[in-house]
């Protein structure tokens, strides 16, 4: 897992535990399947109510004025695998990665997150 600015490994230690723990096993998966290391480009910002809360991070698809870093296809298969990942039981239907256009000029991106209040629990599921 690479950070796109040092301070954010940083911030990544804050997160929620299982958000960590989410994060390890999707950089996990891009590495086995796609030979890809992912990039976290955002994790704390004041302004959200998930990223303030140290509940989300986001990790690059394609840079505004690059060629993407994944595929439709391979961002397909991610979010089959995510779609095991539960990290609370007591709400099994909430989503962990959202796919993000480009807005803002930050360049498509995927949004990973838990909700918190959720019970401490990540489940990997078949």
């Amino acid at each position: 897992m690479r950070f796109k600015y040092l301070n954010l490994a940083f911030q990544y230690s804050l997160l929620d535990k299982r958000l960590q723990v989410i994060g390890y096993a999707i950089d996990g998966y891009c590495r086995s399947n796609f030979g890809i290391e992912i990039m976290v480009t955002s994790v704390y910002r004041e302004k959200s109510p998930t990223h303030s809360r140290y509940c989300a991070f986001d990790i690059r698809i394609k840079p505004d004025d690059g060629l993407p870093i994944f595929t439709d296809e391979q961002l397909i298969e991610l979010k089959k695998f995510c779609k095991t990942i539960k990290y609370d039981t007591n709400r099994p239907s909430k989503p962990t990665l959202f796919i993000h256009p480009n807005t803002s000029g930050k360049g498509k991106h995927m949004h990973v997150q838990v909700y918190p209040g959720s019970n401490k629990t990540v489940l990997f599921r078949e």
